[in-house]
């Protein structure tokens, strides 16, 4: 498991933070946030890490008001 920062949004929509100058990819967070998650690919310059615990939320972040979030498409 590992700490992050996260700095910012990269294209796609993933957050992005550094960890020993390496761009780590995070879905499920949002910049300003300090996250905890587990390296799923090392791409040597690059990692994609699974979210596993948001450490210190964002003030933007809200509860999803549909308890489904993130489990489906979204409501037709």
């Amino acid at each position: 498991m590992i700490e992050l920062e996260v700095t910012g949004i990269a294209h796609g929509g993933e957050a992005v933070g550094r960890l020993d100058g390496k761009a780590c990819f995070v879905d499920g967070a949002m910049p300003g946030e300090r996250v905890r998650g587990e390296v799923v690919k090392d791409a040597g310059a690059w990692a994609r890490v699974e979210l596993a615990e948001v450490l210190a939320p964002s003030p933007q972040r809200v509860d999803p008001p549909c308890p489904l979030f993130g489990a489906c498409g979204g409501c037709q």
